[in-house]
C-alpha cells in the first residue's frame, strides 16, 4: 500500500482506481446545552455528542457508507473497530483513528489504510 501510495503521488496523472474506492473517516462533534445535554456529559463545561463517519467515493458519487454516534467522551481510536470493516475500501483517516496496537490487526483483517502521517510504517 505504501508502494502504491508514493507511485501514485509521484505521478498525479494516476487516478484512485489503483488503490480502489476510499473510505473517508472523520467524526463531528456537535455541542449540547447544558441542561437538555445532561445525558451527554463530557466534562464539567461541555455536554456533547460525536458522529464519527466513513463517506466512500464508489463510482465517483461521495456518499455515506456508515456511521457511529457516541458521547464525546469516547476518543475517536475507540471506534475503529466498529468503522474498518469494509475490505473494498482504503480507508483515509486522521491520527485521532490511528492505534498503533491495532495496526497490525487493521492491515490483516482489511486490505489498505491510508493515515495522514506520513512516517506511518516507521521510516
Amino acid at each position: 500500500m505504501l508502494l502504491k501510495s508514493q507511485t501514485i503521488g509521484e505521478n498525479p496523472t494516476n487516478d484512485s482506481s489503483q488503490i480502489g474506492p476510499l473510505g473517508i473517516l472523520d467524526s463531528s462533534e456537535v455541542k449540547l446545552p447544558k441542561k437538555a445535554g445532561e445525558w451527554a456529559y463530557c466534562s464539567k463545561t461541555k455536554n456533547a455528542i460525536k458522529v464519527h463517519l466513513v463517506l466512500s467515493n464508489d463510482n465517483g458519487a461521495l456518499h455515506p457508507e456508515q456511521f457511529v454516534l457516541s458521547t464525546a467522551a469516547y476518543a475517536d481510536h475507540e471506534l475503529t473497530d466498529y468503522l474498518m470493516n469494509i475490505k473494498s475500501l482504503t480507508y483515509v483517516m486522521d491520527r485521532g483513528y490511528l492505534n498503533y496496537s491495532h495496526f497490525t490487526i487493521y492491515t490483516c483483517k482489511i486490505n489498505t489504510f491510508k493515515d495522514k502521517k506520513v512516517n506511518l510504517a516507521g521510516e
